[in-house]
């Protein structure tokens, strides 16, 4: 039961009674509670998911007082092992499947390593084909796991609570090979709905990660960085940890930025632009003329690709017309008072001789 509101304690009592006495009515707050929420839900309405929930609680509940703190020992992790964890502000927990020996990222950050998240009690209908799912005797949590090798991420070492158990080897290697193969396929709405939660939610996992990184690089002095300039083609911006990359969009059609010299564990790296000779020059010219006319209504924008979007400040609609030398022209309506222009709108110009712009409101 990765993520719910109502009270564990509360919840434990009830599903303790009510196997003794399946007829004992479900609590109002209880029975309004799981009409929103699929995991209690199941607890109610299924017997053997109960008696496992019951029972992993009350062997969670033997250790509280040990792992109410980060054990200093975490720096013994290694691959393979199964963890309780901690993240975000209010300390919450989940469990995780170590994927990598502890490693440092940057000489300043803390000790870390790359983790699995572990779903408890996956619904069938969130399950691909090629996920690992792993039965509640086959792992020391002793309830059914789905292993997230799709959301594989770092968290800090200082974040490990309480050591669970080993995973089988044999288990163990399937989850490497799924590692590193990534296999590519086919999925339902419900499980790409489903992942796309899950590793959202990881991002608060990696949290502390990220922040100790960002820290640490700024704390270097400046003679160890390098500038980069960019006229419009400079994008896209990655930070690395581990095999892990972020990916930040850097939109404007010029900037400048600071690039880490001779760093082996943070690389910031930028990707070009695919040409556009037509979008290059229409917004070189677009610039020219609201900046020659400040009253024009309009305003332009550049993101990645020479992609534009013209729009009108009072959301009105408006037909944009261009006429090229050659004799040959290209229009296109807003929608909401908004033009998107990309590389792959219809009858797009290959040539950057553009010779008239109209822009007349409707």
């Amino acid at each position: 039961m990765n993520e719910c509101k109502f009270p564990t304690t509360q919840l434990v009592e009830f599903l303790t009674k009510h196997l003794e006495t399946p007829q004992m009515p479900i609590p109002e707050d209880l029975a309004a509670h799981a009409e929103k929420c699929p995991v209690c839900a199941r607890l109610l309405a299924e017997e053997h998911m109960a008696r496992a929930f019951v029972s992993f609680y009350r062997s969670q509940h033997k250790h509280a007082q040990a792992s109410s703190v980060p054990l200093k020992q975490s720096f013994a992790a290694g691959p393979g092992q199964i963890w309780r964890f901690f993240f975000g502000p209010e300390k919450q927990s989940d469990f995780c499947l170590i994927t990598s020996a502890p490693f440092k990222g940057h000489k300043d950050l803390d000790l870390a390593v790359r983790i699995a998240p572990l779903y408890l009690s996956p619904n069938p209908q969130e399950i691909g084909t090629s996920d690992i799912l792993i039965q509640s005797g086959e792992n020391a949590l002793g309830v059914p796991v789905l292993v997230e090798t799709w959301n594989e991420r770092p968290i800090l070492c200082m974040q490990l609570m309480e050591y669970r158990g080993q995973l089988e080897e044999a288990l163990f290697d399937r989850v490497k090979i799924q590692l590193e193969d990534r296999i590519t396929e086919t999925i339902t709405k419900t499980i790409q709905v489903f992942r796309r939660h899950e590793i959202a939610r990881g991002g608060l996992f990696s949290d502390m990660t990220f922040r100790q990184l960002a820290e640490a690089e700024e704390k270097v002095q400046a003679h160890e960085y390098k500038y980069a300039t960019s006229e419009g083609g400079l994008k896209l911006l990655y930070i690395k940890l581990g095999s892990l990359v972020k990916e930040i969009l850097c939109p404007g059609p010029s900037f400048s930025f600071i690039l880490r010299e001779n760093s082996t564990a943070t690389i910031f790296a930028a990707s070009e632009s695919k040409d556009n000779l037509f979008l290059k020059a229409l917004y070189s010219k677009l610039v020219a003329l609201l900046e020659m006319d400040g009253d024009l209504p309009f305003r332009v924008r550049q993101s990645e690709n020479y992609a534009l979007q013209l729009v009108h400040t009072g959301r009105q609609n408006f037909i944009l017309s261009i006429k090229m030398i050659c004799g040959s022209g290209f229009d296109m309506a807003s929608v909401n008072g908004v033009c998107h222009i990309n590389v792959e709108s219809a009858g797009l110009p290959a040539s950057e001789d553009i010779a008239l712009i109209t822009l007349e409101e409707k």
